[in-house]
């Protein structure tokens, strides 16, 4: 409280007692930043809020939220806020027109005497309000069976990707089925199980949407269209047949749905073994072939069999298994009878032979030894095992 009195040069005096009353300040305000908050992803309407009191001294004259881009060298924005019912000072910032990154955020409090309070980078948000960008790259347009992958890349250099989700819809649906993706390897994974969801074989459009941390959100729908088909083609080995073979074998197969077929492959195996090995077959006009050397291998029996795979992946084997001997052996064979001198009328021929896969066909050849002829054969017929016989008259 100021008080001032006047004397004349006579002495008299007058004394005013309440002339005035001020208020002795040099105490900074207190100030408390609420909204944003540190580490905040924001977009759209941005809401600064804080508190200010001057502890009933000059009281708060005004509060001044500043803004700047981190790293930036531009000046930064000052707002001024108004103060709520409620004593808080806030403002609202359109941040739509505001370049996406990351902010440091300062509030200043300055009370009636000029005292001012600085409270500097307090807050580092981030402002986004670009949804992230979607790069869809599998499956591609096709047909497929059993499990189809579902793979896109996405990115979001503001905030960040939060999540994504792939949907699948039958042709001439409505609603769009979502199945939450996993992040692998720096791709957005998912896998849409056809059998287990109960898919019915037909057309599908595949969609994909993400969400960013700061709430943005992009849909992009029929991005593909994929034909579900989990129904097998028949196929049938034609040749080779049951029996003994030698050489070059030739296979020959034809697929129930030529225009469905993706491969189709031979398969061999040891009739004492375990596992098929499998080898292309090569498309005709007539259906699909191939040609096994039986060289390669060790004389025996084998199985053989076909296997087709479709045009959505769909893998058949035959059930028809083909029972075969490879031998590439000659038979052993010693004629035994007749022996060497002079003979008349019918003269009888007898020889053993033997073979690791039996012998099919022994004959027996006679030429005059002074002439050039070709020798003459006639076949024998098999008698006791291994002995073959023949008579000549």
């Amino acid at each position: 409280q100021l008080s001032v009195r006047a004397t004349d040069f006579a002495g008299n005096q007058e004394l005013d007692d309440n002339a005035s009353v001020i208020t002795i300040d040099h105490t900074e305000p207190n100030v408390r930043l609420y909204s944003p908050a540190d580490g905040s992803f924001n977009r759209g309407d941005l809401i600064f809020n804080a508190s200010s009191d001057d502890g009933g001294l000059s009281g708060v004259n005004s509060v001044e939220f500043v803004y700047v881009k981190n790293g930036s060298t531009t000046r930064p924005v000052e707002v001024r806020s108004s103060k709520d019912s409620d004593g808080y000072w806030t403002y609202s910032l359109n941040t739509r027109p505001i370049e996406d990154g990351l902010y440091n955020v300062s509030v200043i409090s300055t009370d009636n005497a000029g005292n001012e309070r600085r409270l500097d980078n307090t807050a580092r948000v981030t402002i986004d309000n670009t949804p992230p960008v979607i790069n869809f790259t599998s499956p591609v347009a096709g047909g497929y069976s059993n499990v189809v992958e579902l793979v896109a890349e996405v990115t979001d250099p503001a905030s960040g990707v939060k999540n994504v989700s792939f949907g699948y819809k039958a042709s001439g649906g409505v609603n769009i089925t979502w199945i939450a993706a996993n992040k692998v390897a720096g791709l957005w994974t998912a896998s849409l199980d056809t059998i287990a969801r109960n898919l019915s074989e037909g057309s599908y459009s595949l969609s994909v949407r993400s969400s960013d941390f700061s709430g943005n959100e992009r849909v992009q729908e029929d991005v593909v269209r994929i034909t579900v088909d989990n129904t097998p083609t028949a196929v049938s080995l034609i040749a080779p047949v049951k029996g003994n073979y030698s050489g070059n074998l030739s296979f020959h197969a034809r697929a129930a749905e030529p225009s469905e077929v993706k491969l189709v492959e031979f398969g061999y195996m040891r009739s004492t073994g375990s596992g098929i090995t499998w080898f292309n077959g090569t498309e005709g006009v007539d259906g699909w072939r191939g040609v096994l050397n039986t060289t390669d291998f060790t004389d025996g029996p084998y199985n053989l069999s076909v296997r087709v795979t479709d045009n959505a992946n769909n893998v058949n084997v035959s059930s028809n298994v083909v029972k075969v001997v490879f031998d590439n052996t000659d038979p052993q064979v010693s004629l035994v009878y007749p022996l060497e001198g002079n003979h008349s009328g019918d003269v009888v021929f007898n020889a053993s032979s033997s073979d690791a896969n039996r012998v099919g066909l022994v004959s027996f050849g006679y030429a005059k030894s002074d002439e050039q002829g070709s020798v003459t054969w006639f076949n024998g017929s098999e008698g006791a095992p291994g002995r073959w016989n023949a008579t000549f008259d």
